[in-house]
């Protein structure tokens, strides 16, 4: 073979065998090489913030009862902050936006914020009430708030997984989002109101657990996101005789329980407790030891797992300037 072709040949392998591993590389973003914490505040910074919907683009109003629409983008990003919630729980993180619910859901947060009020069987007496608005309301997780522009699209998200307020000691709306058998939502907001519907053919009822969804989860957890009522549920078990164990650094925390539900069908059964002598939200790298034991009706009657936290600007930020819920959910 001809020298200049022989040495022309060669380059030419080099070259594709290098553009192959770089493609390679920015085929995974390089993530292979993070440690599994930096895997995770990557995507809390690419999932969590960047699914902020800063203009919701709410075309409606109540005057003339008009339900309007929100922008495609707000619906993508309730979408995207849902998934990145169950994908931290160890859940399937592919729900999807079910649009033929859009306009019925829009109704229903009309209605909420016509009304200042909330109502999952809101009557005909209320302002803008109509059919569509009633039955989304009845079959979707709903909020109010009395500030416009503070409780919409994904702020909801995150209040309805935080579950705060006397009447959601059982964190049912919490439950719901992160039903393993989840598939789609439906999504409508005002500026001050919103609703995501959950049933009516969203879920696949057969389902279950696998083994346990646990919020604050088994895994690494930004600080803000960690809320006073922690949660542990398993399909068809039974925690009336179930006990909680939470330590860190060798030390036992005082644990209150919240509420105690078995159910035969979803959200799924759940033990829900709170932790005593911890401030929200979590401003410091933390990790929290837990056991539940003592459960029934489930593969095995003790689980342990650790929660993982680290610390956040935007934990900082809130822990500063103090946080206020202005807001029902229901």
């Amino acid at each position: 073979m001809n020298r200049k072709i022989f040495y022309s040949l060669m380059l030419f392998a080099m070259t594709f065998v290098l553009a192959t591993g770089c493609d390679k590389d920015d085929d995974d973003g390089g993530s292979s090489s993070l440690t599994p914490k930096q895997k995770a505040v990557k995507d809390y910074e690419d999932n969590y913030l960047a699914s902020a919907v800063d203009n919701l683009g709410w075309t409606g109003s109540v005057n003339g009862c008009d339900a309007g629409s929100v922008s495609q983008t707000s619906h993508e990003k309730v979408v995207q902050r849902i998934n990145y919630f169950r994908r931290i729980c160890g859940i399937s993180d592919n729900i999807t936006h079910n649009a033929s619910q859009n306009s019925m859901c829009q109704e229903a947060a009309l209605i909420m914020k016509a009304n200042d009020n909330l109502s999952h069987y809101p009557p005909q007496s209320w302002q803008c009430w109509t059919q569509d608005g009633y039955d989304a309301a009845g079959a979707s997780n709903i909020a109010w708030s009395s500030q416009p522009g503070s409780m919409h699209s994904t702020i909801a998200v995150t209040g309805y997984i935080e579950d705060p307020g006397s009447n959601n000691k059982k964190v049912g709306h919490r439950a719901a989002l992160l039903l393993p058998g989840l598939e789609k939502v439906g999504h409508g907001s005002t500026d001050q109101t919103n609703a995501i519907l959950w049933m009516e053919g969203n879920y696949d009822q057969s389902a279950e657990s696998d083994p346990f969804v646990a919020y604050p989860p088994d895994n690494y957890i930004p600080g803000e996101l960690m809320f006073p009522r922690w949660s542990f549920s398993i399909t068809g078990a039974n925690f009336n005789n179930a006990n909680v164990t939470v330590s860190s650094d060798g030390n036992d925390y005082n644990i209150s329980y919240e509420a105690r539900e078995t159910v035969n069908g979803w959200p799924d059964s759940r033990i829900v407790w709170k932790v005593g002598g911890l401030s929200y939200p979590i401003t410091k790298d933390m990790e929290f030891d837990v056991t539940v034991s003592g459960i029934q009706n489930a593969d095995k009657d003790s689980y342990s797992y650790t929660v993982k936290v680290f610390a956040t600007d935007a934990a900082k930020k809130m822990a500063k300037d103090g946080k206020k819920h202005d807001y029902i959910i229901k």
